[in-house]
């Protein structure tokens, strides 16, 4: 069964381009412990070590992830500086919205 992360960050890395992406978030894990994790969401290598996944698809898309201590996928929502970024979609508190 998969859960559902919570975005607690989320900010353009530094090491690489404007679209690759690092989403700090929480989760629980099998044992039912609040954890958290970082991921790299870019098209292309994320720094060593480092979990990397592909971009969303769409602002309404998930990121299947498998994530330390958990043996389902954890689902990463595209949060909303993603979508106004990337996709153009206008998010409360977010520049012109």
């Amino acid at each position: 069964m998969s859960q559902t992360a919570n975005i607690i960050s989320c900010a353009i890395s530094k090491y690489s381009d404007a679209n690759d992406w690092r989403v700090i978030v929480s989760y629980l894990s099998d044992g039912g412990a609040a954890l958290q994790s970082q991921v790299f969401v870019a098209p292309g290598p994320a720094p060593f070590g480092a979990l990397n996944y592909p971009m969303w698809a769409s602002a309404t898309s998930t990121i299947s992830a498998t994530l330390p201590g958990t043996a389902s996928p954890v689902l990463i929502p595209c949060p909303s500086l993603v979508q106004w970024a990337a996709f153009g979609i206008r998010a409360k508190g977010l520049p012109f919205a």
